[in-house]
Parts: structure tokens; C-alpha cells; sequence
């Protein structure tokens, strides 16, 4: 370990204590809401995944009523489901209780959350995620043409406040700035930006980086990425192919992440990525 890489090993911590990702989350979306029935088939499904013992049902009704005592029954009973949360938190009514791993389903769209996952467990993550929500996900794509793929990682360490944003921060990145070194107040920013690919296909990529007060003497960092993978002519989508697209968006995840952080903390993450990053 460098002198440099050691300072930082002292003054930095992760929020997720040694794993460097606070979340990580991968899905894909369609344009046809699906219906009832299928709603239905798909909780039922998630029900039967062991490593998710818990699922919620989120439903909603819209209807004209004269009288909103008599006919509340009515309405009730006339809801749909319109959003399905499996995880394995605890409590059947609780949605936001402590979990580790949480699926979701929309009418048009699915994803699937890690929560405190290392840079280095990629696919080992990756993998897990797939194959949990593999019965999910076949009778999806049996059914959908997926529009766009997404991957969005969320990334935040807690530093001392002493240190100074040259020795966590990439000074020669253009999305960074120069205020952010030159200044003691707090800031958020965000960039978006297109990068076309063949056959109509496009990466958009949407960040934000936010510096805050955490503790005492402490700050806090977080750099919450999204890119999702853009179909410009839909078109049928395996579960090897999506496999392949998160990988693709994860090595622009770890490009992006590793041009906008100091080299010392890039060695402290462990990222190495390959190719040209976006630093100039």
C-alpha cells in the first residue's frame, strides 16, 4: 500500500463499512403496461422465491362514486396491483424495514436492488440478482420487449473533513468544478450525457455527485450513477443478453467512477478499469 493510499485508508470509510457500493441496482423496462392477470401470475411467482420471503402488494383503484361511505367497499375491492416488492426484510406491512435485497415490478418496468455490495463482488452480484429473479424475469421477457436496460449504482464514503478535495476528487475531470476545490461550502451537481452506439442503440448516462455534513469533523460524498442501455428498434432480449448488457454498463460505471475520483482513492476501491475514461 502506497503512503498516499495508506493517509486515505485512515481518513475514509465507506458507508457500507468495506464495501464500496451503498446500492446496486439493475433492471429494464417495456412500453405496454401489463394486465391483471399477469400482475397476478408474477406475485404469485415471487412468492415462491426462497431468497425473497417476503412480498408485498401495492394496489391502487380509480372510479367515480356518488356516495364515498357505501361504495368504499366497492372500491376496494375493485383495486388493482399496480407495484410488487419482494424482499427479505421482515414484517408483512413494512415496507421500508432493514433488507439486504429487494425485486420490484411495475407495469412497465422490473428491478432488482443489492443493498452494501464491494466493487470486487461484480459478478458474483450480478449473478445473484439474475438467477434469484430468474423465474421473474423469464416470464417477462416471454411476454415484454424491454425498450431500455439500466444499471444505477450509488456510491458514498464518509472522509475527514481535513482533507482536501485534490486528494479525493480528480482535479482534471471535466465534470468536476474547479469551484469544488477552491471552496469550503457544500454543493450537489449533476450531468447527463448520450453516447450513441450502432443499430439506434444509446447509453445515456445521468450522475450526481453531493458533498454533506455527516459528523463531527466528518463529510460525507455520494456519486449516484444511472446508464441505461437505449433499444432504438425494440427487439426480443434473452437472459444471457441481458446479462451481457449490465456488464457493458457496469465497465462504463467503473469508467465513470474512477475519472471523477483521485487516483489514491481509485486504488483504495480497487477499480481498474479498462480503456479511456471520461477525465478529459
Amino acid at each position: 500500500m502506497s503512503k498516499s493510499e495508506s493517509r486515505l485508508a485512515k481518513r475514509i470509510r465507506p458507508s457500507g463499512g468495506q464495501n464500496a457500493f451503498d446500492r446496486l441496482l439493475l433492471g429494464f423496462e417495456w412500453d405496454t403496461e401489463l394486465d391483471q392477470g399477469f400482475m397476478i401470475t408474477l406475485s404469485e411467482a415471487v412468492r415462491d422465491i426462497a431468497d425473497l420471503p417476503r412480498c408485498i402488494e401495492i394496489r391502487a383503484s380509480e372510479k367515480e362514486i356518488d356516495d364515498p361511505q357505501s361504495a368504499f367497499a366497492e372500491l376496494k375491492n375493485t383495486s388493482d396491483i399496480v407495484h410488487i416488492i419482494g424482499d427479505d426484510g421482515e414484517g408483512a406491512e413494512v415496507v421500508d424495514s432493514l433488507k439486504s435485497i429487494e425485486l420490484n415490478i411495475h407495469k412497465k418496468g422490473f428491478m432488482f436492488q443489492l443493498n452494501d455490495v464491494a466493487h470486487s463482488d461484480w459478478v458474483k452480484s450480478k449473478s445473484f440478482a439474475l438467477k434469484t429473479s430468474e423465474v421473474v424475469i423469464d416470464k417477462l421477457l416471454d411476454l415484454v420487449t424491454p425498450s431500455s436496460v439500466g444499471l444505477k449504482v450509488i456510491t458514498s464514503f464518509e472522509f475527514e473533513r481535513e482533507l482536501s478535495f485534490s486528494e479525493i476528487l480528480n482535479t482534471e475531470s471535466k465534470w468536476i468544478p474547479q469551484s469544488v476545490f477552491e471552496g469550503n461550502s457544500y454543493w450537489r451537481f449533476e450531468h447527463s450525457f448520450y453516447e450513441p452506439l450502432a443499430k439506434g442503440k444509446a447509453i445515456k448516462t445521468t450522475f450526481h455527485l453531493m458533498h454533506s455534513p455527516a459528523a463531527q469533523n466528518q463529510d460525507k460524498l455520494v456519486i449516484s450513477c444511472l446508464h441505461r442501455l437505449i433499444y432504438g428498434d425494440p427487439d426480443s432480449v434473452s437472459l444471457d443478453t441481458l446479462s451481457s448488457e449490465y456488464d457493458t454498463l457496469y465497465k462504463k460505471n467503473e469508467t465513470l467512477i474512477s475519472s471523477l475520483l483521485s487516483e489514491g482513492v481509485v486504488e483504495l476501491f480497487g477499480l481498474r478499469p479498462e480503456g479511456n475514461n471520461y477525465a478529459s
